[in-house]
């Protein structure tokens, strides 16, 4: 069954999406509501940002197609993550075991794949594909979890790169780095 959920103020329910957090994080921010969309904000110091993630409350199979429509301002990076993995932190927050994300940028998309560790994240880049990708622009992210594979596409920018996702896994939006807005998430089953 597909599943849209458009991120409009008083247009989604909030409550089917749970906040979870990477292992690195000391902070526990939650999206900030525009009119469209949802959005990170800076953080404390000038150069810092928010780095805040939502998972649906819906488990996938492979096979499952994730869009969003997101938007970054200079060096923003949104991105889909997907996992089956998490646990409960030391204050009861939400934390990712190992996860997958899939990153637009300003130079592109990057994979990775992300493995706890001491407090922290061991990551290993899968793949960097780049193209030029406008700040400012809404761009069209799609990720299909394949048996061995991630298909990925940015405005049709498609590629595919080898990785080892759980049958069976959970999938959201991160915004990470710079600041990130995010229009809509499509679960395509």
């Amino acid at each position: 069954m597909n599943r849209l959920t458009v991120f409009r103020k008083g247009g989604w329910d909030p409550a089917g999406f749970r906040y979870v957090y990477s292992p690195k994080c000391r902070s526990f921010p939650r999206f900030a509501q525009e009119d469209g969309c949802i959005v990170n904000r800076r953080g404390p110091n000038s150069d810092q940002y928010e780095y805040i993630s939502i998972l649906s409350g819906r488990k996938h199979a492979t096979g499952t197609a994730l869009t969003t429509r997101c938007s970054f301002e200079t060096y923003g990076a949104p991105l889909i993550v997907i996992t089956d993995d998490v646990r409960r932190g030391p204050t009861g927050e939400f934390r990712f075991g190992v996860h997958w994300e899939i990153v637009a940028y300003e130079g592109g998309v990057n994979v990775w794949r992300l493995e706890p560790e001491k407090g922290d994240v061991r990551p290993e880049c899968l793949a960097r594909k780049k193209f030029p990708v406008s700040a400012g622009k809404i761009h069209r992210l799609t990720v299909r979890p394949e048996k061995g594979a991630l298909a990925v596409s940015l405005d049709g920018n498609a590629f595919s790169v080898a990785a080892c996702v759980p049958a069976e896994f959970y999938a959201g939006v991160t915004a990470c780095e710079g600041i990130d807005r995010f229009f809509d998430f499509l679960e395509e089953d």
